[in-house]
């Protein structure tokens, strides 16, 4: 029997829808549909400054529009925005935990700041994201705790006249190789925390006291994952442009 031949037109609109999908999924960026595209952001936690922050006209004026709501909930409302940012308490239920990482597992995009959904209500022996089955754990890039300088330890270590230092100067958050945000003084909390093997540390956070080194903002990687999750190990106000390219990268839109 003959092969029918695929005529060439049907390949181009298989290719077109092809890409459609994976520009709807954050996958690919296509300026002339993203651009164009609102971005609902969602804060879950007690973090009223970011919440603020994310609601004057520098983000609104660029079809960022934010929201906020308690953890207690929130799975069920995910589907409705497209970045969720997890920050301003450290509890989160496992459902939550459940919901956020299937969420990612489908395409959504996390933002994860400090020692946001480190625990459980009610079971002080539980600590970090890889609490519970098919918890948070499977699509962070880090795990809760790092070095200190001198051992490993939980929570979060206090900077004077550190520096902030990218890493991978080719992410579109910092200009792609262009001209865009820039290493800066940093003074203030940073958690500790280990990136996991499918990471890509994006910046360090570099003490002025022995050079020592903590993860600043650190990327997932992988190929059976069509979300993304980005953690800040310190509060990404500290730089609005850092938070803005952040946000546009991390939903599909120019960094």
């Amino acid at each position: 029997m003959e092969a029918k031949e695929v005529k060439p037109e049907f390949v181009v609109i298989a290719i077109i829808v092809i890409i459609l999908v994976l520009a709807g999924l954050g996958v690919v960026n296509i300026p002339f549909l993203s651009q164009s595209k609102t971005i609902r952001v969602v804060v879950i936690g007690n973090d009223s400054n970011l919440y603020n922050v994310l609601s004057n006209s520098t983000f609104t004026l660029n079809h960022i529009y934010a929201f906020q709501i308690s953890s207690e909930g929130a799975e069920y409302s995910l589907k409705n925005f497209d970045v969720v940012i997890l920050s301003g308490t450290p509890y989160c239920s496992l459902s939550l935990r459940q919901a956020l990482a299937a969420w990612v597992m489908n395409g959504g995009k996390l933002i994860v700041v400090g020692d946001a959904c480190t625990l459980v209500q009610g079971d002080s022996k539980a600590i970090g994201w890889s609490i519970g089955i098919n918890g948070l754990g499977t699509v962070m890039p880090v795990s809760y705790g790092g070095w200190n300088g001198t051992g490993t330890s939980y929570g979060d270590v206090n900077l004077s006249n550190a520096g902030f230092q990218i890493q991978d100067i080719q992410s579109p958050i910092f200009g792609g190789g262009v001209p865009g945000t820039k290493n800066f003084q940093f003074s203030g909390s940073v958690t500790m925390i280990t990136p996991g093997a499918k990471s890509n540390i994006i910046a360090l956070i570099i003490s002025s006291s022995g050079g020592v080194e903590y993860d600043g903002m650190v990327e997932s990687q992988g190929m059976f994952q069509f979300g993304k999750v980005i953690y800040f190990s310190f509060d990404p106000l500290y730089s609005q442009t850092l938070l803005y390219n952040t946000l546009l990268y991390i939903s599909g839109h120019n960094g």
